[in-house]
């Protein structure tokens, strides 16, 4: 998620009138002299099993602190009921501590705090993993949603702290007057990570998720897997990152571009459990939904989708297979009409969709792009065989990128981001990149070959 700087300032009343803050400027959260006053339940009560657990982790030791009592308050307006369990975790901002909350209807019921122990620290998988054994034992559910909420990085796990998370915050929004839209100002937006703590200077890497999302699946769910990970946080809605958790969740749900720091708005998303129980996929779906219909009118680069990971390793092998037919012409007597033409699409916003982080870009907009120009060049190429069989592997890439993506929503300035983008440096690869899942895929050896030969002769 982002910090969003508009000068307009709306007021929000959070739970009574205990606090304001200004929603479209940045407050650090050390300054806030109020915060959202637990009621203590100091007797358990027994619990029945139910359809759902609400998982919200939030990450919130950083400067989206404000945003997170923000959405505490849409969660009270819904509260825990005979299909759901809120359950939340928030950091004491400035401090080693965690207090974690079953949400009631205008409400926080106060169950645990822990202070100054690697469990109180945000940003580190035993926190994540603890967080998760504490819902997952105290709360019986038949599904599970599991909620990342933070600053995130996609795939490249960030080398710096600190400076580059705000330093640019008051410029990362700009209003179009034409459009009558906020735009996002791209070259204001640097490295993060997930779960990003600022003050202990603690994140989640792609590889911490990964193995802490195995444990949960294993020692807790008896290997069954997630229903639901939310990624409420810039970025997540990747190819790579599926790779990471596809074995232990079922439905992942996050944006390819950045989010605005209000990010999800929880009223919406939990409504529908006022009334009745959702399926795993319709969840999925509706709150991908519920994000498009809160931002359509206020912001232009908008994305969220819910992506179906049962059947992820097709989508794998089809890219892997992609990536020996390019390396096959790159090596041939075709190799520079294939790496024109690659480049030519790579580089032309047209013909290719770019997100903040200039390395991600979105699947499905590269592979149709290919695919046309493929079919436009195929008389000039000298190797047929391969490049009938490149043709043929785009056109099931296409396939099953939209079989795999359930609910796909976007704004004006990203009309073909389809939901699931993949990492296409033109410069260099991040060293994080070679420690992913991923990384096994022949994917990077076409990304090394692309960069040697397309990189300026002065290098």
């Amino acid at each position: 998620m982002e910090i969003n700087n508009q000068k307009r300032i709306l007021s929000l009343c959070l739970t009574t009138s205990l606090f304001f803050f200004n929603l479209f400027g940045k407050i650090e959260p050390k300054t806030q002299k109020n915060n959202i006053q637990p009621i203590v339940e100091t007797q358990e009560t027994k619990v029945k099993q139910k359809e759902w657990n609400f998982m919200v982790y939030f990450a919130s030791n950083n400067d989206l602190y404000q945003f997170s009592l923000l959405n505490i308050h849409q969660m009270l307006k819904i509260g825990s009921n005979k299909n759901i369990n809120i359950l939340i975790q928030q950091d004491t901002y400035g401090k080693k501590g965690i207090f974690r909350f079953f949400v009631e209807k205008n409400n926080l019921v106060l169950k645990e705090k822990i202070q100054n122990t690697e469990e109180s620290t945000s940003g580190t998988p035993k926190s994540l993993f603890k967080f998760a054994e504490w819902c997952i034992k105290n709360y019986q559910a038949k599904h599970h949603a599991l909620i990342l909420w933070n600053h995130g990085s996609g795939i490249e796990d960030p080398s710096i702290w600190g400076k580059k998370l705000t330093n640019k915050a008051n410029n990362l929004y700009s209003f179009n007057p034409q459009i009558s839209l906020l735009e996002l100002n791209r070259k204001f937006i640097d490295d993060r990570g997930i779960a990003f703590n600022t003050i202990f200077e603690t994140y989640l890497t792609n590889q911490d998720l990964k193995n802490t999302l195995q444990k949960i699946s294993s020692h807790l769910l008896k290997n069954k897997k997630i229903d639901i990970l939310g990624m409420d946080a810039c970025n997540m809605a990747m190819l790579e990152v599926g790779s990471e958790i596809k074995d232990y969740v079922n439905y992942m749900v996050g944006s390819e571009e950045v989010e605005p720091g209000t990010g999800w708005e929880y009223s919406k998303v939990l409504k529908p459990f006022k009334y009745k129980s959702l399926t795993p996929s319709e969840f999925a779906i509706h709150i991908v939904k519920a994000y498009g219909k809160e931002y359509q009118y206020q912001y232009a680069d908008t994305t969220q989708s819910a992506i179906c990971l049962k059947q992820h390793q097709k989508l794998e092998k089809n890219i892997n297979n992609i990536s020996i037919n390019l390396l096959n012409l790159l090596s041939g007597i075709d190799e520079n009409e294939i790496i024109k033409n690659i480049k030519k699409i790579r580089t032309n916003k047209k013909l290719t969709t770019e997100f903040a982080n200039k390395n991600y870009i979105d699947m499905h907009h590269f592979y149709t792009s290919l695919l046309e120009t493929l079919n436009n060049i195929s008389q000039d190429i000298k190797n047929k065989k391969e490049t009938e069989s490149l043709i043929i592997n785009l056109q099931e890439g296409i396939d099953l990128i939209e079989k795999q993506i359930i609910e796909n929503s976007t704004n004006i300035n990203l009309p073909k981001a389809k939901g699931l983008s993949f990492y296409f440096p033109t410069k260099k690869i991040h060293k994080s990149y070679y420690k992913t899942t991923f990384a096994q895929n022949w994917w990077i050896n076409f990304l090394e070959e692309y960069i040697k030969k397309t990189k300026p002769s002065f290098y």
